[in-house]
């Protein structure tokens, strides 16, 4: 579907340049066999420094007060649930009758993060169902494997990847039934990403692309999975200097990505926030991007109707 910008300059990168090819010569430096998982470490390792920052900020907390203050909210999907910070508040929210909290991640080192965070003991087969093999092109080809799922509980972590055709996760959500509230906060993926069959049969070759790709895929799913009056809640960060205008932008993108989807908007924030200024942090910037601007995270709260 087509996509208004959200803004010219809301590409995720490393902070600077220097260290942006610094990654990527880490990641190309890798072993053929072994460079996926490399940049999934490393991925995990630079967005836990974004997570951790955003958590003291309280921007969890608040985006887990603005779903849940939004109607019934029991039975939420978190997608790319990254290290587990908006599950923890989400957590903190949802009484826990009735409670069913399924985070899934494309990452397996993010779900390892996450269920330490969470004091969770997950088999490791769910925390690694995806496997890859090296095409004669040099592309990976991603797979889903395992046809056991664990029965779903108070909180459930999955390895999944949401670009994949995955009948048994599928399946497995058949099972459980319609959902209160589907969730994508944050997301973003590993430099080994364009590398991918499925990225570059999607003609994804940057951040940008990759998470418009995504946000298509869960307003789908969203769609087809929540319940009447369910909600769908969607964030993305973004900077400049004008942020009422960016958050304009992002509202009327999305108003153009719902089209012909049984979601109608219900409110469109801004939160103003601060990237971290040490460490390996994942932080919002672009050539665009002019010196002293302000970074803001932006959420879509959409109703099933």
């Amino acid at each position: 579907m087509p996509r208004l910008p959200l803004a010219p300059n809301d590409l995720c990168g490393c902070g600077n340049g220097k260290r942006y090819a610094d990654c990527h010569m880490r990641v190309h430096a890798a072993v053929p066999d072994q460079r996926i998982a490399v940049a999934q470490a490393m991925y995990a390792e630079e967005w836990a420094s974004n997570a951790e920052h955003y958590r003291q900020q309280g921007i969890y907390a608040d985006l887990a007060a603005e779903l849940v203050s939004a109607g019934r909210v029991r039975r939420v999907l978190d997608i790319g649930c990254g290290q587990g910070e908006g599950i923890c508040a989400l957590r903190e929210l949802i009484p826990p009758k009735g409670r069913l909290i399924i985070g899934v991640d494309e990452n397996p080192e993010c779900l390892a993060a996450a269920a330490a965070r969470l004091g969770m003991n997950v088999d490791d087969a769910h925390l690694r169902r995806t496997t890859f093999e090296i095409l004669p092109s040099g592309a990976y080809r991603l797979r889903a494997t395992g046809d056991n799922l664990p029965t779903a509980k108070d909180v459930t972590l999955l390895n999944v990847d949401l670009m994949l055709k995955d009948k048994v996760f599928e399946a497995w959500l058949d099972d459980i039934g319609p959902l209160d509230a589907v969730t994508l906060w944050f997301s973003g993926i590993h430099k080994a990403r364009a590398e991918t069959e499925l990225a570059q049969a999607n003609k994804i070759s940057n951040d940008r692309l990759h998470r418009e790709c995504l946000e298509d895929i869960v307003i789908q799913l969203a769609g087809q999975r929540l319940r009447q009056g369910g909600f769908l809640h969607i964030v993305v960060r973004g900077a400049g200097t004008d942020l009422e205008a960016l958050r304009n932008d992002f509202g009327a993108e999305f108003y153009n990505a719902l089209d012909a989807h049984p979601l109608e908007i219900v409110n469109v924030n801004g939160r103003r926030y601060t990237e971290p200024e040490a460490g390996n942090a994942v932080v919002v910037t672009s050539k665009t991007v002019p010196t002293g601007a302000a970074t803001a995270a932006f959420s879509l709260l959409a109703r099933r109707y």
